[in-house]
């Protein structure tokens, strides 16, 4: 296990552009990071612009999770950040993360940002406890929940959808069907009337409605 800093900002791109990040690992379960504060990533305050610092902690713990998942494509699900303190021009941000769990298909970890030898950043990404989650993603919740919600509400069979875009089709489904089974519209004759301008997703429903 190389425990050196090495450079993760290889192709072009937004870090890269802004930097780099230099990356090491500690051990399997413990990994850090830094980067330097320049001009580019003040805000109009002349301290660390939020944005860069959510950047450069998606991208250290990012790379983090990607190293522990043992070299996979990963990709940020769920990021909870908290600012607690600020930086400026000229100072070196560490962060350090932590892996906390992992699954076939979630690597859960805990992130902080430090410069000073004070912490100014600190993240979730993802948690012990999923409180909402897609899916195509496995967690040991979803058959549970499952069980108890047709339980309660006397069903054979429920199909848990984050709300959305996926509500909307749902709705129009259930419009269609009412459509057909109760009004008697004829087969492939139901029409679907939106709201003009009205921006809610990216699905060929949504799209065509738009």
């Amino acid at each position: 296990m190389n425990r050196e800093f090495e450079q993760i900002s290889i192709k072009p791109g937004f870090m890269k552009h802004n930097g780099g990040v230099l990356f090491r690992a500690i051990s399997e379960k413990e990994y850090e990071f830094k980067s330097t504060i320049n001009e580019k990533h003040l805000n109009a305050a002349g301290i660390t612009h939020g944005g860069y610092l959510s950047a450069l902690i998606d991208a250290g713990s990012g790379t983090a999770a990607h190293r522990a998942a043992g070299n996979v494509p990963c990709v940020t699900i769920s990021l909870d950040l908290k600012f607690i303190g600020a930086s400026k021009e000229g100072d070196e941000v560490i962060g350090c993360t932590k892996i906390l769990k992992k699954t076939n298909t979630l690597v859960f970890l805990f992130c902080e940002l430090s410069c000073n030898n004070k912490i100014i950043t600190a993240l979730n990404k993802q948690s012990h406890s999923l409180t909402l989650t897609s899916r195509a993603y496995y967690n040991d919740k979803l058959g549970p929940y499952m069980e108890k919600i047709t339980n309660i509400f006397g069903y054979d069979k429920v199909l848990p959808m984050n709300t959305g875009v996926e509500a909307g089709e749902t709705a129009i489904k259930i419009a269609r069907k009412w459509g057909y089974e109760v009004k008697n519209v004829d087969k492939n004759k139901a029409t679907v009337l939106f709201a003009e301008n009205n921006f809610w997703g990216r699905t060929i429903s949504a799209c065509s409605s738009w």
